[in-house]
């Protein structure tokens, strides 16, 4: 088992009090998404685990993330420079590896927190939403998407309110983006397809 506090306290040495105030609240929301799925004990640890360590690069700049990447012998891609906001889930997937060894199922969550991925485990589902709709978030479309998922859908099955509810996220994150005029990472759009083709 990861010890929680350990990786909490160091973590908190990297971030600074706003982004911190965050990745506690996405482990809590994690937490609650955990009972609500029924975890077991192990997975419910690597769920808040992988929330704990999500953003442990965010506060660096493009070219520190590129720097970091190339130190972790990444190979950033064309999309990924395009989209920047991404770069952290890539590098913060790298670090928890290397600085926290984390296991797969952690840094893979991690990796795909910010994009999604085909073929989505229910923990990075849930790190995903739970990034997405914290309570801290104000946003009109977190606001929205955290309303979908515990007042619009609660009559259906919790895999296809889920599914919906991420589908929602992807809709609105890409929508985004078009009116932003800023470009679209193509994990997104595939994951979005994927996510839709098999629900």
């Amino acid at each position: 088992m990861i010890n929680l506090t350990e990786t909490e306290a160091r973590v908190a040495q990297r971030l600074d009090e706003y982004r911190m105030a965050h990745t506690r609240s996405v482990k809590d929301e994690c937490m609650r998404l955990a009972a609500l799925f029924s975890l077991s004990e192990k997975d419910t640890n690597l769920l808040a685990a992988a929330a704990l360590l999500h953003d442990s690069t965010k506060a660096l700049q493009i070219a520190e993330q590129a720097t970091l990447a190339q130190i972790f012998g990444i190979e950033l891609t064309r999309d990924d420079l395009d989209s920047p906001a991404t770069l952290h889930a890539i590098t913060g997937a790298a670090m928890a590896r290397v600085d926290f060894d984390a296991p797969v199922a952690v840094t893979a969550a991690i990796a795909c927190h910010t994009t999604g991925k085909e073929n989505m485990t229910l923990l990075d589902k849930l790190l995903f939403l739970a990034d997405y709709i914290e309570p801290t978030r104000k946003f009109e479309d977190c606001i929205r998407v955290r309303r979908y998922f515990y007042e619009d859908t609660v009559d259906q099955p919790l895999e296809k309110r889920l599914n919906a509810t991420l589908l929602l996220a992807f809709d609105l994150t890409i929508s985004g983006l078009i009116e932003e005029g800023r470009p679209i990472h193509p994990q997104t759009i595939k994951s979005r397809n994927f996510l839709l083709k098999n629900s």
